[in-house]
């Protein structure tokens, strides 16, 4: 009887998503990735700053930028593009969050499609000799990098 309680439990509580925003930070959107690594967008409480993260919890192998002020907001471009109306229509959404540091592109995606159900996630990075996609666990996301629209300049601006 205890056992069956405990799994009724565990169908409730669920454990916190991976996010490596700090204390003072907002998770904008964050996501396991396949090769255990977790990737956050995080913005200051205030949108003093906005940032990337890439690492895990005991070690970040890279923050974007190093300095954490209002001009950070520059140095990224959000693009994204949405056609409601469901599979009938093709729906669809994208959003695509990119900057340059060190000549390197990365790019942290999030695309859904309607007409299949399908729903992809990740980090495309562009080298100066090829280009590596890292792709995110589903159901370890949180946040919505569409919160971004109209706070980033898209790649137009």
């Amino acid at each position: 009887m205890i056992l069956f309680y405990l799994f009724i439990i565990s169908l409730f509580v669920q454990s916190p998503k991976p996010c490596l925003c700090i204390k003072n930070e907002v998770n904008v959107f964050s996501f396991a990735t396949k090769n255990q690594k977790i990737t956050s967008v995080c913005t200051e409480k205030n949108d003093a700053y906005l940032l990337y993260r890439y690492g895990t919890k005991q070690k970040i192998e890279l923050q974007y930028p190093n300095s954490l002020d209002s001009s950070s907001w520059q140095k990224f471009n959000f693009d994204f593009y949405f056609r409601g109306r469901g599979k009938s229509n093709a729906g669809m959404e994208e959003n695509y969050l990119s900057f340059v540091n060190k000549g390197i592109q990365y790019t942290i995606f999030h695309n859904y499609t309607a007409k299949d159900d399908n729903m992809l996630l990740g980090i495309s990075i562009v080298l100066p000799i090829k280009t590596q996609e890292i792709k995110g666990k589903l159901k370890s996301r949180s946040g919505m990098m569409s919160t971004l629209q109209n706070k980033v300049a898209t790649s137009d601006d």
